[in-house]
């Protein structure tokens, strides 16, 4: 039986059994400072065309979602995401037990739109309120919808207008990717028009809040 629920529900694919079977015997340091985890940040940066890119490889995508929002965010700042993103439903409230609140925006096919974007930060105008900071989209999303190239650049473009950060996960295989397609036409038209959601996003925290 095929299971088509994500990428880890079966084994690996036999030529990575193969290569793990081979380099079992080596000695390597742990935390991610072995050659073969520093070949892989180099292929991963040759890949989306970022040479300068910080790669951090972590265990799994809560833990991900987690460090990469702790990073990203002061205390007081918020990240908006889709009613059904990964860290609205999927993370046992890991996110905002870490003391970030995840705003979650209506979204009928699981793709959160610049309107929404617009309607979250409009709905926190003052200092009492957590300050809307990170947009955060999944590809595909959670109810197998994707995201086109012209999407992702327009909630870029809002993200920058906002002063917000934009930040992308792709987690897990789910059904109706491959044969939809790519996650995106151009991996680089929606990693590059603006640093916001670059790799180097932690500067964000440290920008002037916009309203």
């Amino acid at each position: 039986m095929i299971r088509f629920t994500n990428d880890y529900s079966e084994g690996c694919h036999p030529s990575i059994l193969e290569a793990m079977a081979a380099t079992n015997t080596e000695g390597n340091p742990g935390y991610s400072t072995d050659p073969h985890s520093a070949r892989a940040r180099r292929l991963i940066q040759a890949a989306i065309g970022r040479p300068d890119a910080d790669v951090h490889i972590l265990v799994g995508g809560t833990q991900t979602n987690a460090t990469a929002i702790a990073a990203f965010l002061r205390p007081y700042e918020a990240v908006i995401a889709a009613t059904s993103a990964h860290i609205c439903v999927h993370e046992t409230g890991a996110i905002e037990a870490t003391g970030h609140k995840c705003i979650a925006c209506p979204a009928a096919d699981g793709k959160l739109t610049p309107a929404a974007v617009r309607a979250a930060v409009a709905a926190h105008p003052d200092e009492h309120m957590v300050k809307p900071r990170m947009v955060y989209i999944s590809q595909t999303t959670e109810t197998g919808t994707l995201y086109t190239l012209a999407e992702v650049q327009a909630l870029r473009a809002v993200c920058d207008e906002l002063g917000c950060c934009c930040t992308w996960t792709a987690r897990g295989w789910r059904p109706g990717w491959p044969p939809a397609g790519p996650p995106c036409p151009s991996w680089p038209g929606c990693a590059t028009p603006s640093t916001s959601g670059a790799p180097k996003t932690a500067p964000c925290s440290g920008r002037p809040w916009s309203s």
